[in-house]
C-alpha cells in the first residue's frame, strides 16, 4: 500500500524560529523612521546588506504620496539571524542612511500599529460616542452572556 501523507500535515520548516526559541518566524523588518522620499531602494538595500543577504527591498509609497504615504518601506532577508541583526542594530541607534537615524519594527509587528497611529479612522473620535448604527454593545454583550 502505498505511504499516506501524516495528518499533521507538512513537516515543520527549520530556520523559522528565533535564537532564543521564540516564535518569531518573519525575515522581514519595516522600516518606519529615517527614510525620506528621496532615499533609494539601493541606498537602502546596501546599508541592510551589511547584516546579511538582502531578499526584497521596497520603498513603499512615500516617493509617490510624500507626507501622506500609508506604506513604509520594508526589507526582507534571506535568514531571520540577518533580520535580527539589522533590527537589533537599528534599535541600538547604529544605522543611519542619507545623515538620517533609522528605525524599525518586525514587519506585522510593531509596524501595523506604527502605521494606525499615523491614519487615525474615520469618523471616530477618541472617547466621543460610537458613529450612528455602530452599537457601543457588542463586546460587553459577550461577556454578560449566560453560561459564557
Amino acid at each position: 500500500a502505498p505511504a499516506l501523507p501524516s495528518p499533521r500535515g507538512p513537516p515543520a520548516v527549520h530556520g523559522a524560529r528565533g535564537p532564543r526559541g521564540g516564535a518569531m518566524s518573519t525575515s522581514t523588518i519595516e522600516i518606519t523612521n529615517g527614510v525620506t522620499e528621496r532615499t533609494s531602494r539601493v541606498a537602502l538595500k546596501r546599508a541592510m546588506t551589511t547584516f546579511g543577504e538582502v531578499d526584497a527591498c521596497h520603498m513603499g509609497d512615500r516617493a509617490v504620496m510624500g507626507d501622506r504615504f500609508t506604506e513604509f518601506p520594508i526589507v526582507r532577508f534571506k535568514s531571520v539571524s540577518a533580520a535580527e541583526a539589522a533590527l537589533q542594530a537599528i534599535k541600538g541607534g547604529q544605522v543611519f542612511l542619507d545623515g538620517l537615524q533609522l528605525q524599525a519594527e518586525w514587519r506585522g509587528g510593531g509596524g501595523l500599529a506604527v502605521r494606525q497611529r499615523l491614519k487615525p479612522p474615520q469618523g471616530r473620535v477618541p472617547g466621543g460616542p460610537p458613529p450612528p448604527g455602530e452599537e457601543d454593545s457588542s463586546s460587553r454583550m459577550l461577556l454578560d452572556m449566560p453560561g459564557g
